[in-house]
C-alpha cells in the first residue's frame, strides 16, 4: 500500500481542514 503524506501549511481555521476533507471524500482510496 503506497502512502503519502501531505503537509499543508498555514491551515488556520478548522473550516479549512474541513474543505480540504470534504475534497478528498470523494477519493475512495484515501482513509
Amino acid at each position: 500500500m503506497n502512502k503519502t503524506i501531505f503537509e499543508i501549511t498555514k491551515m488556520d481555521c478548522p473550516s479549512e481542514e474541513n474543505l480540504i476533507r470534504m475534497k478528498l471524500d470523494g477519493i475512495s482510496s484515501i482513509a
